[in-house]
């Protein structure tokens, strides 16, 4: 019921700007870029087809993560995630990505603490400097996401992931989990 009521009453993020996109991982994708009203990070949302009808659309939220989606880390076990989306919905012709940006300023730091874990180093002595210097915050605000997703007019979802996850609060944003499909990453 909370959530309904903030839902109806606070807009956390707000649809500034659409326009389309080419891509090598899905062709064509409706571009819109929100802002969220309180961190001000812009986040991303890519929509293949028309998602207007009563049908499930395919969905993949995913956080952006600069060493995997940009550099092409392949340590760190979410190599290829993002272009594996895109690709499935440019395959299914209907669907949407949501590229959370995370507003921490760290979040990049704590990346690269793991990745000098992977390596045998020790990450943790840069991620309890960077915890002094920043402040301990939350991973990262699923709402958003929902609030992207319910803006964009979906309701039933079938969600693009590896990883089986109970989310809580999704009926909240008028949302509907009613399937949940792999990502098919290919070994590059």
């Amino acid at each position: 019921d909370l959530i309904r009521y903030r839902r109806k009453h606070e807009k956390v993020v707000q649809r500034k700007a659409t326009t389309k996109i080419k891509s090598s991982n899905g062709g064509e994708f409706d571009l819109h870029l929100y802002v969220n009203n309180v961190t001000y990070a812009e986040h991303i949302a890519l929509v293949k087809g028309d998602i207007s009808d009563d049908a499930p659309v395919l969905t993949r939220v995913h956080a952006l993560n600069v060493l995997d989606d940009v550099l092409g880390d392949t340590q760190s076990g979410h190599h290829g995630h993002l272009a594996a989306a895109m690709r499935q919905i440019g395959d299914e012709g209907r669907g949407v990505v949501v590229l959370i940006r995370e507003p921490r300023p760290n979040s990049l730091s704590s990346s690269v603490a793991k990745l000098i874990e992977l390596n045998g180093g020790d990450g943790e002595a840069l991620r309890q400097e960077l915890a002094q210097a920043t402040g301990e915050t939350d991973l990262r605000d699923y709402g958003v996401g929902a609030q992207i997703l319910h803006d964009l007019g979906i309701r039933d979802m079938i969600l693009l992931s590896n990883t089986k996850r109970h989310i809580v609060g999704l009926d909240g944003f008028g949302l509907n989990l009613v399937d949940q499909r792999p990502l098919v990453v290919s070994e590059e």
